[in-house]
């Protein structure tokens, strides 16, 4: 594996986990919603 190789593979990881984490922010911002919803009736 050369240098551009592993550099590139690093970018990728990076790009995955960033998107990975705003899946999370998303599901649990979403629950905490429904869950303020659920609380006002």
């Amino acid at each position: 594996m050369d240098e551009k190789q592993k550099v590139f593979t690093k970018v990728k990881a990076a790009e995955y986990t960033n998107k990975y984490r705003q899946d999370i922010y998303g599901i649990v911002e979403y629950v905490q919603q429904k869950k303020e919803d659920l609380e006002e009736d």
